[in-house]
């Protein structure tokens, strides 16, 4: 036998990045924040200024101001993306809606020493997205309470709001006292 050599080819193939969107948070009712991205993948001690990398990702969701509280998917975009060395593919993030906080406050009233209490109302702040007590998908009743009684002497009582047990999706309760005087 004799033997001749021939060349082979070596096929050196783009590296793969990853683009992931970060994840992300807000309250209810608030626009979404600004979404960053984060590459992984990179080979020989490179970083993403020295890859040439030209375009940008995108990063969205499709969950508005108006979205309830939950998970929404931030979808990655990379098809504008391009550098010599790597190919791209998109990673998806999560953005976490959680509740915003509703105020409810005992409203202040009075009454005459040896009469009954009146009854108690409360008002509400912190409403997003138009929504009213009407609205929010209220589950419970919110109480509202004092120490004094008929024969309670004159002076200044709290009145209290129980919020405990009171639920609503896109809401948390926070009780604010009122005065009975």
């Amino acid at each position: 036998y004799q033997f001749t050599a021939q060349n082979g080819l070596l096929n050196v193939v783009k590296a793969t990045l990853t683009v992931r969107s970060n994840d992300a948070s807000r309250l209810y009712g608030d626009p979404n924040p600004s979404f960053s991205v984060t590459y992984s993948g990179f080979k020989n001690n490179e970083k993403l200024n020295t890859i040439g990398l030209s375009g940008r990702p995108t990063s969205a969701t499709l969950a508005t101001d108006t979205s309830s509280v939950g998970s929404y998917a931030i979808t990655t975009g990379v098809s504008a993306l391009s550098a010599k060395n790597y190919q791209f593919i998109g990673s998806n993030g999560t953005l976490t809606i959680d509740k915003a906080t509703l105020s409810v406050k005992a409203k202040d009233t009075s009454r005459v020493y040896g009469e009954v209490n009146p009854s108690f109302t409360a008002s509400y702040s912190g409403f997003r997205n138009s929504d009213n007590i009407g609205n929010i998908g209220l589950s419970g009743s919110i109480s509202l309470s004092t120490d004094a009684t008929v024969t309670s002497n004159a002076g200044v009582y709290p009145i209290t709001p129980a919020t405990a047990g009171v639920i609503s999706r896109n809401y948390l309760f926070t009780a604010v006292n009122g005065q009975l005087t």
